[in-house]
């Protein structure tokens, strides 16, 4: 028979368990959702230009310069949900990498990006790691698999902007539609690139 425990400890305990119960909940729901998304999204070459209004997005998010490319990002994301763990934040889809730099001219080898998932809003927000996305108008675009493959499509979004008098007034947000853990190949990665903008 071990220590006895004292009514505060299992409190406490009962607590910490009821945490983990819902960030599984939270991540089954997550991945529901991704499976319904990938099966019926349909990826266009000459749609999904769009003007959204956005509300404002409360993040947990980790930034740094380093590779950028499904191993990279993977690796990223899963430093994140260590770390969000570590403090009993729970997180949710949809999550998002977010560039700090020109998404067109970008390095592979040497990146500034921030990886992110939205956590509840008005919660964890002494904590160092969590962030606003402020609310706004953005301009989206579909995409579907690699960088390479579809850094055509940024630069269609960005001059369809243009010509519709919208100036870009922050980073680029890439938003999952799908997640790396329910894919093998960054080819199935289906985002939603958003540029925040405003009009000129």
């Amino acid at each position: 028979i071990g220590e006895p425990v004292s009514y505060d400890e299992l409190v406490s305990e009962i607590d910490n368990l009821l945490k983990i119960k819902d960030r599984l909940e939270n991540q089954l729901m997550s991945f529901s959702k991704v499976i319904s998304i990938e099966r019926n999204i349909d990826v266009d070459e000459d749609t999904h230009l769009e003007i959204k209004e956005q509300p404002a997005r409360t993040i947990a998010s980790i930034r740094k310069r380093t590779p950028f490319g499904f191993t990279g990002v993977s690796m990223r994301f899963l430093e994140l949900f260590n770390l969000a763990n570590s403090k009993n934040v729970s997180i949710k889809f949809p999550y998002l990498t977010i560039f700090h730099e020109d998404y067109f001219n970008l390095l592979p080898f040497h990146v500034d990006y921030e990886v992110g998932a939205t956590v509840d809003e008005n919660l964890h927000k002494e904590l160092d790691f969590i962030s606003t996305i402020p609310a706004g108008l953005f301009g989206t675009t579909i995409i579907r698999g690699s960088y390479e493959k579809n850094v055509h499509k940024y630069k269609v979004l960005v001059n369809w902007l243009d010509k519709k008098g919208y100036k870009i007034t922050g980073p680029l947000i890439k938003s999952y539609l799908t997640t790396f853990a329910a894919t093998k190949s960054v080819h199935n990665i289906v985002c939603e690139l958003q540029l925040p903008i405003e009009k000129m």
